[in-house]
């Protein structure tokens, strides 16, 4: 007798936060997730985000054990609530086998509630923006008493191609018009979106970096004009910056600018990116 196919989707509901199950549902609709083997008693998957990430999956009994290689779980207990990264190659791995789906009511009834993020959570992102946990800075405004009802926002805005594909302006362009988008739904609220937003920019450079050696400079120089003009855009349009965000996207841009700078004293050609690399440095901050 054949055995009955158990669904991963089911398995991880009730152990993940209903803000993460989302963020794992944009990760499979934007095809972010491959399953690389599988079979009815485990997968594994590879997860491609602002890096490359390896999931592995396989039913224990009647739990379903779980591994991630991103930081957010990576070294985590076992009873840590699953990333972004596991919950879609879950979603991927069952819709593979033809088995039903958590719907939107299940999500939300079945989920656990967000974490409250402490004040030490959140000093401790301040203290080194440009390495900070992301996923903390997209739930801190859950340390505050009261918390508006307010949309939850995409992890990051999608970036064409491969990692080992040079970045194009249209591929700057059409992610920064995607988070404009956002900014228009009927439940985005400024500040308690801010978070996410911030979060949201910050993941995208560190994917525009991460395709610095594959890119023409040129193009890297424009696209941090480009992120760095609509940086501003956001901080002083479509956000409430009260709780000093910039911080964040400015530390991003900042790092950004230093490898494109290296890069330019490397290749030994200084005189024709300067002034362009000078009209960063003279709208730094400026807003």
């Amino acid at each position: 007798m054949q055995e009955k196919a158990k669904s991963a989707s089911f398995a991880l509901l009730s152990k993940a936060y209903e803000g993460m199950w989302r963020r794992g549902e944009e990760y499979v609709k934007k095809n972010q997730v491959m399953l690389t083997a599988s079979d009815i008693h485990g997968a594994r998957a590879i997860a491609r985000g602002s890096a490359q990430y390896e999931v592995t999956l396989r039913f224990v009994g009647e739990g379903l054990a779980r591994r991630c290689t991103c930081p957010y779980f990576e070294g985590r207990s076992a009873q840590h609530p699953p990333c972004k990264h596991i919950i879609a190659a879950a979603i991927v791995w069952d819709k593979e086998r033809n088995l039903a789906l958590p719907t939107k009511d299940d999500v939300t009834a079945e989920t656990i509630p967000p974490p409250l993020v402490s004040r030490n959570d959140i000093a401790l992102l301040f203290s080194d923006p440009l390495n900070a946990d992301l996923e903390t800075l997209r739930m801190a405004v859950e340390a505050g008493s009261y918390v508006k009802p307010h949309a939850r926002l995409p992890s990051a805005p999608h970036m064409g191609g491969r990692e080992s594909d040079a970045i194009t302006l249209a591929d700057v362009k059409r992610a920064l018009k995607e988070m404009e988008r956002w900014s228009d739904r009927d439940s985005f609220d400024p500040y308690f979106c801010a978070g996410e937003m911030t979060a949201a920019l910050s993941e995208m450079i560190r994917t525009v970096r991460g395709r610095l050696l594959v890119t023409p400079l040129m193009v890297m120089v424009d696209a941090l004009l480009l992120i760095q003009t609509w940086n501003a855009r956001l901080m002083t349009s479509l956000i409430d910056d009260s709780d000093g965000l910039h911080e964040f996207t400015e530390a991003h841009l900042e790092d950004l600018y230093q490898h494109i700078v290296s890069r330019v004293q490397f290749v030994g050609d200084e005189t024709s990116y300067r002034s362009r690399l000078e009209d960063y440095t003279i709208a730094r901050g400026r807003y």
